[in-house]
């Protein structure tokens, strides 16, 4: 008898164990609302890199084995889901591309990899409304020390613009942990703001088939770049918002990675 009820009490014990941890991980989970775990965010910039490792392996692969030119690269996957990966109606439509889809990023005649849309929990929700949020982006950059764009010289030339891709919108403690992660200083409000990216990820300033100055340049101001202590080609930073120019607000972070420096 003393030995079944101990057993008993021991079920018991172990029965209001499982129910107090079932309770402690489902409040944790729905607390975790708006903010993110250095753990969550360490997790979501390792992802972030490594897709953009895999999309600049995978030009450069293109280029190599396919014999595309930069100019022919396409970023196109069907976005208006009509089954036409050749169709001018699509984002990234590139005229320039092969018609067997050899030079497609995203095609499986091409690079064959899987086209991602950002999750919501890498993303700072409060910027929903920002053109381009959501969404990976594909378009113009320049970063000095990077190709031919020098430390020390304006360039006016579209030579010497890079294509690069975006992650737009992303929580601060991602971008933080992506830089630790790359070795660019930690708080992306301590590098240079955005000067030569997209302006505000529109669709004219996708990558189609043709280099084009930043917007910098576009709207006559004449920007030197994005500028780094050390030469880096992947980053995250904090942009910037000067009233003459158009771009993604002060306090608004943005992962970039150069694809192909020029």
């Amino acid at each position: 008898m003393y030995r079944s009820g101990n057993v008993l009490f021991l079920i018991l014990l172990a029965v209001a164990l499982f129910a107090a941890l079932s309770y402690a991980v489902t409040q944790s989970s729905r607390s975790g609302g708006k903010d993110i775990s250095e753990e969550d965010a360490r997790l979501a910039a390792s992802q972030i890199i490594q897709y953009a490792t895999l999309i600049e392996q995978t030009v450069t692969r293109l280029r190599l084995s396919n014999g595309c030119r930069d100019t022919q690269i396409s970023f196109a996957a069907d976005s208006d889901g009509d089954g036409n990966w050749f169709d001018a109606d699509d984002d990234y439509h590139n005229p320039n591309a092969p018609s067997d889809f050899s030079c497609h990023v995203f095609h499986t005649n091409g690079g064959a990899v899987p086209r991602i849309q950002p999750s919501e929990s890498k993303l700072d929700t409060a910027q929903s409304t920002g053109e381009g949020f959501g969404d990976v982006f594909f378009g113009p950059m320049r970063v000095r020390y990077i190709g031919t764009f020098e430390a020390n010289g304006y360039c006016g030339s579209a030579d010497c613009v890079d294509l690069a891709y975006f992650f737009p919108y992303l929580k601060q403690e991602v971008c933080i942990q992506i830089n630790d992660m790359l070795g660019v200083s930690g708080d992306p409000s301590t590098q240079p703001n955005e000067d030569s990216g997209p302006n505000t990820f529109q669709e004219s300033q996708r990558f189609v088939g043709t280099y084009f100055l930043p917007h910098s340049d576009i709207d006559g101001n004449g920007g030197n770049g994005v500028t780094f202590a050390q030469p880096t080609h992947s980053a995250c930073t904090e942009a910037s918002d000067p009233a003459s120019r158009p771009w993604p607000g002060v306090g608004t972070y943005h992962y970039f990675h150069i694809l192909i420096p020029r």
